[in-house]
């Protein structure tokens, strides 16, 4: 039994599944057994061998991990649950879906970690969702192929996994398993949920789920490629050869000119983005936008960006329809982009680049800022209003110098766009060399400086706030009330002798979204040591006592993983043209 989430009470009777070690032939969900997870796949030594790797997945303590004596048998009647049978859960966000009703809920809870698996939990609080399965039991669980070539390293305990001030030449890079973004397409008869690997692959599965009987589960495709160092076997047609590993959530969408569910979701990332500096060159993985059938997986238009694009895509929606507008894409190379899905089938889109920001100079930037987080966008007065922040996550230490990552002047940037005026890029020619928004576009302010006047905002096209000198944005903005609110992370450096570890200052920021002052006393605030924190998220809950109020976690210098509840506004404000996903989906 695991209790951090959820009860396995026989691992050797879990009901795991898993496909075929073919990319092309992952076509069906078959058992987790010897069958298909065989000893060539799993690097065993014998039969027993790849037995035990099996059984040690399934949770089983073949290792007698706790001691007690109980463990090593190959007779699974005498194993336990080892203690570490559910593994670390670092980037895959939870999706829950309500496949009942309120006053009789069947919730499932969705999502991945670094054992390899995708799980689907009994989110329950105090009903069965089926017989066996009470609240936080596991209802059934996939281990993708992709991962089989891990399991014996974790039943081993070996090799070393290679942190920073790990120096033996042995040592390899962690193994990840489904650590990558969960999202899911929900109608009154069908479920449709999507998983990405984010360094565990580059693949993206598509799976369906009863809505009767969500404990029965089928899978839909699986596109992508099946190895992180080449492209063979990649699925073919359309360009998902250039997929890289899968770190964008696929956003459903529907469109005007498409009958059915779209999915879009950015391109992926290169290890080439690893490097301080980064190595990537034209042949570089991620740099697309994909745009596929929901429900057959089949792609339907690839656009080309500059580099690799792992933020979420932005969908800007019609309030009163929610069908998409424009879609609005960030990438690695600190660019800003816009399709126009109003009208036609998908094959006929374009996509315009609307921003360049990576550098000072938009014709030649090497060393530049990084985009790693969905824009947040907001439609006002006929104007589309982006906003994202700068910064490598990846890299959120104090590096020896020369470090080009702690020498980015990363930078919070708001700005106005208008799809239908044909000037309004055109004009920025004299500014920026190119039909561009680039840093001469927009009012130029500190962290600490004054706020803008509003001549100096009506001449441009925006803001760009200079952060402190290491510092960067680590998390998605979200604006509330006319508050946009996001946070940032700058390393501190480390200290000869010291005995305690140093997470660096995290901050959150709340700033008017159109001036970029500071709603309370100061645009930032410290935050308690918590390393990276998580992206803020906000929308309406229903209390205990039936009162429904707005929250937001992540808004107040408290904790970001605390809920409060945000001022309300003294007068209306824009409201977000897209409809975001937390934690619950109604069906």
């Amino acid at each position: 039994r695991y209790t951090a989430a959820g009860a396995v009470h026989n691992p050797a009777a879990r009901n795991m599944k898993t496909c075929s070690t073919s990319f092309t032939s992952c076509t069906t969900l078959v058992a987790f057994d010897s069958a298909t997870a065989t000893q060539t796949a799993l690097g065993a030594a014998s039969t027993a061998d790849r037995d035990e790797i099996i059984a040690h997945a399934k949770g089983l303590d073949v290792k007698d991990e706790n001691g007690n004596g109980v463990g090593g048998s190959t007779a699974a009647s005498s194993y336990e649950n080892r203690p570490s049978m559910h593994g670390d859960v670092i980037h895959s966000q939870p999706v829950a879906i309500n496949f009942g009703t309120q006053a009789a809920p069947k919730v499932v809870v969705f999502y991945g970690s670094n054992d390899g698996a995708f799980r689907a939990i009994n989110g329950n609080r105090t009903d069965d969702l089926a017989t066996g399965v009470g609240p936080g039991a596991e209802v059934w669980s996939f281990m993708p192929p992709e991962f089989f070539p891990a399991l014996k390293r974790l039943r081993d305990n070996t090799t070393q996994v290679k942190f920073p001030n790990v120096t033996a030449t042995t040592a390899t890079a962690k193994d990840y398993g489904v650590d990558g973004p969960v999202s899911a397409h929900v109608t009154s008869s069908s479920a449709w949920v999507y998983a990405g690997l984010r360094r565990g692959g580059r693949a993206l599965y598509a799976f369906n789920v009863n809505t009767t009987d969500p404990t029965q589960i089928s899978l839909k495709w699986k596109v992508g490629c099946p190895n992180l160092a080449n492209d063979t076997g990649c699925t073919t047609g359309g360009g998902f050869d250039g997929m890289g590993q899968t770190w964008s959530a696929p956003k459903p969408i529907t469109a005007p000119g498409y009958s059915g569910t779209l999915l879009v979701m950015g391109g992926g990332y290169d290890k080439c983005e690893d490097s301080d500096p980064h190595t990537c060159t034209a042949s570089t993985k991620g740099k697309y936008v994909y745009v596929m059938d929901a429900d057959t997986g089949s792609l339907l238009k690839t656009f080309t960006t500059v580099r690799g694009v792992i933020a979420d895509i932005a969908v800007a929606r019609d309030v009163t329809t929610n069908v998409a507008k424009f879609l609005y894409i960030a990438d690695l190379g600190g660019n800003v982009f816009r399709v126009d899905v109003r009208s036609g089938a998908p094959s006929s889109w374009t996509m315009v680049k609307i921003a360049s920001l990576g550098c000072a100079d938009v014709n030649s930037c090497t060393n530049n800022r990084k985009f790693m987080f969905r824009p947040d966008v907001l439609e006002y007065g006929g104007e589309f209003i982006v906003m994202l922040g700068s910064g490598d996550r990846e890299k959120p230490l104090d590096y020896s110098s020369p470090s080009v990552v702690n020498s980015i002047g990363n930078r919070f940037f708001m700005l106005r766009d208008r799809p239908d005026d044909a000037t309004w890029l055109t004009t920025e020619t004299t500014n920026c060399t190119q039909a561009v928004m680039c840093l001469n576009s927009l009012v130029a302010m500190t962290y600490n400086g004054a706020t803008p006047s509003t001549a100096d905002l009506a001449a441009k096209k925006g803001w760009a706030m200079m952060l402190r000198t290491k510092e960067q944005v680590v998390t998605t903005s979200i604006t509330i009330f006319g508050t946009v609110t996001y946070s940032t992370h700058q390393p501190q450096a480390p200290v000869a002798g010291q005995c305690t570890s140093n997470l660096g200052q995290a901050r959150v920021y709340n700033q008017n979204y159109a001036t970029g002052a500071p709603t309370k006393v100061n645009r930032s605030e410290d935050l308690p040591p918590v390393g990276l924190p998580p992206s803020p998220v906000a929308g309406m809950v229903t209390l205990d006592n039936g009162k429904t109020v707005p929250f937001c976690i992540g808004c107040d210098p408290t904790s970001p993983l605390e809920a409060s509840q945000p001022p309300l506004p003294a007068s209306a404000t824009p409201s977000e043209p897209k409809r975001r996903v937390y934690w619950f989906i109604e069906r």
